[in-house]
């Protein structure tokens, strides 16, 4: 099924909801096949020159030693079948929250 493009509709039907969960983002440079990766959970694995950046909870990051996270912050999941293709989602939500004074690190997912 092809998802939504029209701008007005997205925003008129998405269904926020707010993950109570405070997440952190993790950096490290160990390679990635010695990360407890089935227990730490991630939201999210960046693989970059610097390092791998994981995303998960601050819980299950500090019971795993990593004392250095950063950015603590809560998941906000839009629920909308949107378009790949589907131009000013992003920036809208992110004038809107920039509005209120509040920071994002936006992920989409398919």
């Amino acid at each position: 099924m092809a998802g939504e493009n029209n701008l007005q509709t997205l925003l008129a039907t998405m269904r926020p909801s707010l993950d109570p969960t405070t997440y952190v983002f993790l950096t490290t440079k160990q390679p990635l096949h010695s990360l407890p990766l089935s227990t730490l959970e991630p939201q999210l694995l960046v693989q970059e020159e610097e390092g791998t950046t994981i995303v998960t909870t601050e819980a299950l990051a500090k019971s795993h030693g990593f004392t250095e996270s950063t950015f603590p912050c809560k998941k906000i999941t839009l629920t909308i079948h949107s378009s790949l293709e589907a131009v000013g989602l992003i920036a809208a939500i992110s004038n809107r929250l920039k509005d209120h004074g509040i920071s994002a690190n936006v992920v989409s997912g398919g």
